[in-house]
């Protein structure tokens, strides 16, 4: 015979059983738990995979070392890059033609080219700060 804890206990996995299955999550550990070598193995020898492990290891330790303050900051401007740079780069994808150095100095007349520069110049003079007087680690 079974306990009311013990009872109550068996509720509660069912309880949780039923969200994992809602979530898809049930299906994934049956997945996992029926063809886990098999996918294992087949991670093991992704060596895009391993790289790409790396970098996030890379960002992760960056990111860890940045001030909470300028973390909030470098967030919001992230994002909001994000979004400008996905637009410029459909722009770009339609619109560029090749240009010369005189299509280049008259471009810079253009209000959204200084604009955009200016953002990278901005960016540029930020990493060299951050970066200016600290060792590589």
């Amino acid at each position: 015979m079974l306990a009311g804890e013990e009872i109550e206990s068996l509720r509660t996995l069912a309880r949780v059983a039923v969200e994992l299955k809602k979530a898809g999550i049930l299906d994934l550990l049956a997945e996992l738990a029926e063809r886990g070598e098999e996918i294992l193995t087949s991670l093991s020898g992704d060596k895009a995979l391993y790289r790409t492990l790396g970098l996030a290891d890379a960002l992760q330790g960056g990111v860890n070392r940045v001030e909470d303050d300028a973390f909030i900051d470098a967030k919001s401007a992230l994002e909001e890059l994000t979004r400008c740079s996905v637009k410029g780069l459909a722009y770009a994808y339609n619109e560029a033609k090749p240009v010369g150095l005189l299509g280049l100095l008259g471009a810079l007349r253009d209000e959204d080219v200084k604009r955009g520069l200016g953002i990278l110049v901005a960016i540029a003079k930020g990493m060299g700060a951050a970066c200016g007087g600290e060792e590589k680690k």
